[in-house]
């Protein structure tokens, strides 16, 4: 990224806005006193990760990668349609009529509101 021609900022602000996110903080909630500390760090870190040679990088993207078992996610259409079968998952007011709600009975509003 540092490298690229379009890239306007320097390698010291590129680690500035990436450090936080891609090095992070050493607990999800650290307290003021670490917090400038742990910043220093991670800007120092990422500059140092930024800068190592692209022959590095280009190890972990051209290597020889697995290739694995992509799984076919439902469409959306097949989401939308009715199912016909019945699950674990269906409650059992679906299942069994007896378990069906009753009808809700609604009360009249009381007069002394009504004035």
């Amino acid at each position: 990224v540092a490298e690229a021609k379009d890239c306007k900022m320097p390698v010291s602000n590129l680690s500035k806005v990436f450090g936080p996110t891609i090095v992070g903080y050493s607990s999800a909630d650290p307290n003021e006193g670490d917090l400038l500390t742990e910043t220093r760090q991670q800007v120092s870190v990422m500059e140092h990760l930024i800068l190592l040679p692209t022959e590095y990088w280009m190890s972990f993207v051209n290597g020889q990668q697995k290739l694995l078992k992509l799984q076919q996610t439902p469409s959306t259409d097949s989401l939308l349609r009715p199912t016909v079968t019945r699950g674990f998952f269906t409650p059992s007011s679906a299942r069994d009529p007896s378990k069906r709600s009753k009808p809700k009975r609604f009360f009249p509003t009381p007069s002394s509101l009504l004035t």
